[in-house]
């Protein structure tokens, strides 16, 4: 395993760098979250525990953080983590091998698809994740083009630009070109046992969640699904990454407004330029109490 900064390390064959994770997680604080020392974090999605490193770091690990994470290989540096770090260690915290979902879910295994080179992609929703990746190469594609017909003009740019924006577009699409981006990824299939968060909280006796964070690559809707209105009532605050496409936003934030967390503040995502339009959103009730902003 390779060290991070906040001495922490990341699985063996992740190529994503330190320094794109604490900038993913310094994102989440600029919409306005807050945070005490003593408070209950929730981090689902926890990857190797960037997230986690922050708030304890801010609150001389006087936390209180249960921490989720599917894929075995990052949850295996997530508790390496959690033993070496000083104020990750001193926390109070439980970390579990699990995926979290809707009611309809819990209870069963689920395949989850673990990109084992960029782990921060690994999905229970593949096809939405096979979408993202199309996405990406028609991003780039069009990016080409343009810059291809900058240099060479409107006449001669327009037309090998057209060719190379098709050509970057068909490069995810079909058998063989999903083949190639499994290789490249790193790809591997794993069975994870799901349940919901009301379920886990519940037996984990959590009274109240001042800080729920989800950054789950597609199930945010069947997470927030698995809270029970007892779980609702508990969470002061939420944040977490989406995107727009299918109305999943709208969806969100009606479950936030029919649950008192009618504070919302949005963002585009600006550490992972890959022309999925990602979407911070924090969510907060009424009249919390003031804090000192974490920066």
């Amino acid at each position: 395993m390779s060290a991070h900064p906040a001495n922490l390390v990341s699985p063996p064959r992740s190529r994503v760098t330190a320094e794109e994770l604490h900038e993913e997680v310094g994102e989440y604080f600029s919409l306005g979250l807050r945070i005490r020392p003593g408070d209950t974090i929730l981090d689902v999605g926890a990857n190797i525990g960037a997230f986690a490193a922050r708030v304890a770091a801010t609150c001389d690990g006087d936390l209180r953080i249960l921490a989720f994470e599917p894929s075995p290989e990052t949850f295996e540096a997530l508790t390496v983590n959690f033993e070496r770090n000083a104020l990750l260690r001193k926390t109070r915290h439980r970390l579990f091998h699990l995926g979290l979902s809707s009611t309809d879910d819990a209870g069963q295994t689920l395949r989850f698809y673990d990109f084992a080179r960029f782990p921060t992609n690994s999905t229970f929703h593949l096809s939405e994740k096979r979408r993202e990746f199309e996405i990406f190469f028609e991003d780039r594609g069009r990016r080409m083009s343009a810059s291809i017909e900058k240099h060479l003009g409107p006449v001669l740019g327009r037309g090998m630009g057209g060719v190379v924006e098709r050509v970057a577009a068909s490069l995810p699409k079909g058998s063989l070109g999903w083949w190639f981006a499994r290789q490249i990824m790193g790809l591997r299939e794993h069975s994870v046992p799901v349940d919901t968060l009301a379920h886990v909280l519940s037996e984990e006796r959590v009274d109240r969640i001042d800080v729920l964070k989800i950054d789950v690559e597609g199930p945010e809707l069947e997470i927030l699904g698995g809270l029970d209105e007892l779980t609702w009532a508990k969470v002061q605050q939420v944040v977490l990454e989406t995107h727009d496409r299918d109305g999943r936003l709208a969806k969100i934030l009606a479950l936030f407004r029919a649950h008192d967390l009618g504070e919302i503040q949005m963002a585009s995502q600006k550490t992972t330029d890959n022309g999925l339009e990602s979407l911070l959103v924090y969510a907060r009730r009424p009249g919390l109490g003031a804090a000192k902003p974490l920066v």
